[in-house]
């Protein structure tokens, strides 16, 4: 695992690290890829259902904690940052070619 951080490094030695398909050539597990004029041996694929059902539930388990907020505080995890400007709602912003009339106070 020679892309990953010194700390994963050291937490992963002798356990099997699955990883997507833009993952190659990274020392984790990835699917394997058909090639040009070769469909998937019966293997590969076999090989391939068995990271997808994997990959799911690792998948799901991370959907899980976001979505009870589990990961929130935690200092790895990126947040976006807020929105800016004026809201984008489309009921917030004039109609065009509608002319909005504004009070002048004062003299």
């Amino acid at each position: 695992m020679s892309g990953a951080p010194p700390a994963c490094r050291n937490q992963c030695q002798g356990v099997t690290v699955l990883g997507d398909g833009a993952r190659i050539n990274t020392g984790l597990v990835v699917p394997h890829r058909k090639r040009p004029g070769r469909p998937l041996l019966e293997g590969e694929e076999a090989d391939n259902a068995e990271h997808r059902r994997v990959r799911a539930r690792v998948e799901h388990a991370f959907a899980g904690m976001k979505r009870y907020k589990i990961l929130r505080d935690c200092p790895t995890v990126r947040r976006r940052p807020p929105p800016r400007g004026p809201s984008r709602r489309p009921h917030a912003q004039p109609r065009p070619g509608r002319v909005i009339r504004t009070l002048s106070i004062g003299p």
